[in-house]
């Protein structure tokens, strides 16, 4: 039994290897041992180390060579980095172009005659320049543009300047050994103008001048319709000691038609805007009679004739959304189409006010130009001539003054032209109505007004008359009637505006008619 025992013991002990079995652990017991750029030492992976294996890795100038970093040679590496006479280019020190040093390179010929030399008969300045023994002044052409001929015809050049920059801009430059005297520069658009000279005293040796040349043409240029191209020619005249020395250059110069407009100068539609052209002298004179402009009654009154007169005689606009362009026609232009845009009818407007003693004013902001008159105390009163044709006066002046903003441009063509800026006068004769009033009744008889006018065109285009009639109670200023009335009236026509005004026998009123 106890052997039995002894043994059953023996089978629940458990087995010793069993007991004691433990994964040993490192990179001895492991296959592959490390990873790459590592090593298996006393069974830890340890880096290898250099280079080869970025342990340490090499800065930016350097390169691995043989498990060691070493400098990567030239210049963009500053392996030696170059001097302070060399520029590094394609990790090559090349030599820089200095005056005085490594010979004439290229590009160098002309601002270093110590190292390229001069001319036979120049001598080489101590700043790199050849210069010629004694004065000797040398003229170009920096720039030329072109510019309205009207423009040029009508404004002081110094006001196109200020506004558009000059005709055409030349520079001087004295590359003589002594200083040139008495230089002048005389300039002539050929065919044109005559000829403008400007003194311009002394050049020193190596000194330049930049010079700016705006031409006033003649008369022939306002013939220029289309364009054309002509021939600015620029002389110069200086002195040097014991020589007298002259030069000449030509350069082409276009000169657009006359009706084109540069609104860099938006003040040169006072040039456009003339009151002087017979046409339009006719035309104010027979739209306001003549009446003599002293209130502002007087100048509403006249202002809306002129609409009314030029309503009648078919103006209309045209244009589009911007409502004007590069081109303006001349007020005779503008009658003789019967058209033009909103930049074209305003100028006509402010010609035919001025015309009839009323001052104008021109208006511009970014979307329409547009004409008004002036008050006595200077209140500017807009007139928007879109709408000609269709709408009257009173609408006109209601859309101008939606259209007026405080930050819109004036141009007031009476201040204008004393100024510096003239009127052109095309000649252009068209023909304008003429209208008389042959007869005339405003007569007051019991219990009736009467008005009775016959009007009798002269003329050869159509015209307007308006005529209006009020009453006021006995000798006061109270209106109790009042009307207004126009009437068309044809080229070499008559027409007349009657009616009548039946009056309650207990008013007492007085009667008064004019032509409005």
């Amino acid at each position: 039994l106890g052997l039995l025992l002894l043994f059953f013991g023996c089978l629940l002990q458990p087995y010793p290897g069993e007991a004691n079995l433990t994964k040993k652990t490192g990179c001895a017991y492991s296959s592959p041992p490390c990873e790459e750029n590592y090593t298996c030492i006393n069974n830890t992976c340890v880096p290898n180390p250099g280079c080869t294996y970025s342990n340490p890795p090499c800065l930016s100038n350097e390169t691995c060579i043989n498990n060691s970093c070493v400098l990567k040679p030239g210049c963009d590496y500053n392996n030696p980095a170059c001097s302070e006479d060399y520029d590094c280019k394609d990790n090559q020190c090349i030599e820089k172009i200095i005056c005085g040093k490594f010979g004439c390179q290229a590009g160098e010929e002309a601002s270093c005659c110590q190292d390229c030399g001069c001319p036979g008969n120049e001598v080489c300045d101590e700043s790199g320049i050849c210069l010629v023994q004694g004065a000797n002044v040398e003229m170009s052409v920096l720039a030329i543009q072109s510019l309205p001929p009207v423009v040029l015809h009508k404004i002081h050049p110094k006001t196109i300047e200020m506004d558009a920059g000059p005709l055409a801009e030349i520079t001087l430059t004295n590359r003589g050994t002594l200083k040139a005297y008495n230089v002048g520069v005389r300039s002539e658009v050929q065919g044109y103008s005559g000829t403008v000279l400007q003194e311009l005293g002394m050049l020193e040796p190596k000194e330049s001048r930049a010079v700016n040349l705006t031409q006033l043409l003649n008369s022939k240029a306002l013939g220029i319709e289309n364009g054309t191209t002509t021939i600015l020619k620029i002389f110069l005249d200086y002195k040097g000691v014991g020589t007298t020395n002259s030069s000449q250059i030509s350069a082409s110069l276009y000169l657009p038609g006359r009706n084109t407009f540069d609104w860099r100068i938006p003040g040169a539609m006072a040039v456009w805007a003339d009151s002087t052209d017979r046409t339009i002298i006719k035309f104010a004179d027979d739209a306001t009679l003549k009446s003599a402009i002293q209130t502002d009654t007087d100048r509403e009154r006249a202002a809306r004739q002129v609409y009314s007169h030029l309503q009648s005689f078919g103006i209309t606009h045209t244009g589009d959304s911007r409502c004007y362009n590069d081109s303006l026609k001349f007020p005779a232009e503008a009658l003789r189409d019967g058209s033009g845009n909103c930049a074209d009818l305003s100028v006509l407007y402010s010609a035919i006010l001025e015309a009839a003693g009323v001052k104008s004013v021109l208006i511009k902001n970014d979307n329409i130009v547009m004409p008004g008159f002036v008050k006595a105390d200077g209140t500017v009163v807009p007139v928007d001539m879109r709408g000609i044709g269709k709408d009257d006066f009173e609408k006109a002046k209601i859309n101008g003054l939606a259209e007026h903003s405080p930050g819109s441009m004036k141009f007031f063509p009476q201040e204008l032209w004393g100024s510096g800026i003239g009127r052109a006068n095309l000649g252009i004769e068209v023909l304008v109505p003429d209208i008389m009033t042959t007869s005339s009744n405003c007569v007051l008889v019991p219990g009736m007004f009467n008005v009775h006018y016959w009007f009798e065109n002269k003329g050869y285009a159509n015209g307007v008359r308006c005529l209006k009639a009020v009453l006021y109670e006995g000798n006061a200023d109270t209106e109790y009637f009042s009307k207004r009335v126009c009437a068309e009236v044809p080229a070499l026509q008559k027409r007349n505006i009657t009616f009548s005004v039946d009056i309650p026998k207990s008013a007492t009123v007085t009667g008064k008619c004019w032509i409005d």
